[in-house]
């Protein structure tokens, strides 16, 4: 199953909100997915001037049994 996600990263890497982009069908799995993308760090984003800025990046997430 997979379920997409967008994320918003601020500035200083961190993410701060996190929604649903596509559901994998499973309420649990999605919850389980967008609680694992609150604990993720990104190097930020940067505009033309080399500034760090927030931005959206937008991940799928795929669950596999093992």
């Amino acid at each position: 199953k997979t379920s997409s996600s967008a994320l918003e990263v601020q500035d200083d890497g961190s993410v701060d909100e996190v929604t649903v982009d596509g559901s994998s069908g499973s309420d649990a799995l999605d919850a389980a997915a967008v609680s694992a993308c609150y604990k993720w760090s990104f190097i930020p984003a940067k505009n033309g001037m080399g500034q760090a800025i927030s931005c959206y990046v937008y991940k799928p997430i795929t669950f596999r049994m093992r």
